[in-house]
């Protein structure tokens, strides 16, 4: 990050917090629980982290929470905490794709991974992004539509194009 520019970047530890403060309010940055990998595997991949975004109003009564998956898979037992410590997400940013390494090591979500992930954390709305960036990609993004569906949860999902931004909060799109 300092080769970048950003000399005061501050690292957090997961469920480590870092608040930004001005006169509109505060956000809130809360490092979440992600894995990149099962087993020995995961020792040979960089660490990864999801994120929670909390922005304020200067009274401190929450606006918006945004929370960003980053690229891990399903873990139940890692993730489980991440719905009793924030019970009301507004959006999340789900990273998809079932991204294989080598063919078969997968190291992101695939569409049933994803599915169960938005069931476990239950935000109100759903963008999924990742899925179809790179070759290494064995779920594209109807993979995911499709247990969303089974799951009872496609009315959750706001689709994005490639390009494409949103005002936030987003709302779900039916298409």
């Amino acid at each position: 990050m300092r080769r970048q520019g950003f000399s005061r970047a501050t690292g957090l530890d997961v469920w480590g917090q870092h608040r930004l403060s001005n006169g509109d309010g505060t956000v809130t940055i809360t490092a979440l629980p992600a894995k990149h990998a099962l087993g020995l595997a995961n020792l040979l991949l960089p660490p990864v982290m999801g994120s929670m975004l909390e922005f304020s109003d200067p009274h401190g009564k929450p606006d918006l929470r945004l929370h960003i998956s980053g690229d891990t898979l399903m873990d139940h037992r890692r993730l489980s905490g991440i719905p009793v410590r924030f019970p009301d997400i507004d959006v999340a940013i789900v990273h998809l794709g079932g991204t294989k390494l080598l063919g078969a090591l997968l190291v992101t979500m695939d569409g049933e991974q994803g599915a169960r992930w938005v069931h476990l954390v239950n935000p109100r709305t759903v963008v999924p992004v990742h899925h179809e960036d790179y070759t290494v990609f064995s779920s594209p993004l109807d993979d995911f539509l499709r247990h969303m569906e089974r799951a009872g949860l496609s009315g959750r999902v706001h689709r994005l194009a490639p390009g494409e931004s949103c005002p936030l909060p987003v709302q779900p799109v039916k298409r």
